[in-house]
């Protein structure tokens, strides 16, 4: 179960690959078995603890494409409508209400992983942000998002972003390696900037569509507060995916298990 990896000037690929295969055919064959695809659970949840002073909110929604190549031109068009998101849930939240000090838009995992907002903020705050959240998410989700000129410049700052994988060898090898673990081809960095310039608003706007449609999840940890977030997201966003939730509140679990 190894992949080896060479960058740089091959002047003879046939000789250098020649040479590997002679070099590991020592090592034996055999099957690896795939580990389990992770069922997503879909829960209002909290964790009651005095540790921090402030509730860390997780609001999560499962991915809905997949890792590879097959997918990833409508990845990187989703992936413009999360950055266009964060950037307005900063502007709603952090510099307009002034009730957090950051909020982020990420990925966790691969094919069955999850999309998240995450933010921490005072216990008497929680209901005020997360209402402000779902608000923000419905308005950016039916606004179309980004136009044009906000694509070219993202597009543009994310050429300088892609390419610091050329700055050292192990950024090369690390890229090369997960790129053909997950796809089995040779990272193509010309094809990648290509695409990446191809993609316009109406593409954003397409492939965001259903983002909010999967079931959603809304985790806290921390102190309690009072408040029925899935009452108070299905209230500011009623068209997203949380009403079979809206008579679960506080879900407490402890060590890991839910209860």
């Amino acid at each position: 179960n190894c992949t080896i990896v060479i960058s740089g000037k091959v002047m003879n690929p046939d000789t250098v690959l020649q040479q590997l295969e002679n070099k590991f055919t020592f090592l034996p064959t055999h099957d690896v078995n795939n580990a389990d695809e992770p069922n997503y659970s879909p829960a209002i949840a909290h964790h009651s603890s005095n540790r921090n002073k402030n509730v860390s909110i997780f609001i999560a929604m499962p991915k809905r494409f997949k890792m590879d190549n097959s997918q990833r031109f409508e990845r990187s068009a989703e992936r413009r409508f999360k950055v266009y998101l964060q950037e307005k849930l900063y502007d709603e939240i952090r510099q307009k209400h002034g009730l957090v000090y950051d909020i982020s838009v990420g990925a966790l995992g691969n094919d069955c992983g999850l999309h998240y907002i995450e933010t921490k903020c005072a216990p008497s705050n929680v209901p005020q942000v997360v209402g402000l959240i779902a608000q923000t998410c419905k308005r950016v989700y039916e606004s179309g998002c980004p136009g044009d000129e906000w694509l070219r410049r993202f597009s543009a700052s994310l050429k300088l972003g892609d390419a610091d994988w050329l700055d050292t060898p192990k950024s090369r090898l690390d890229t090369l390696v997960s790129h053909y673990a997950k796809n089995g081809s040779i990272y193509d960095f010309f094809d990648v900037v290509k695409m990446a310039d191809s993609i316009t608003a109406k593409d954003v706007q397409k492939y965001s569509r259903g983002f909010f449609d999967v079931p959603i999840s809304i985790i806290t940890d921390g102190p309690d507060y009072n408040g029925n977030l899935a009452q108070i997201w299905k209230e500011n966003f009623p068209e997203s995916n949380i009403t079979q939730f809206s008579d679960i509140t506080n879900i407490i679990i402890n060590n890991g298990q839910g209860r």
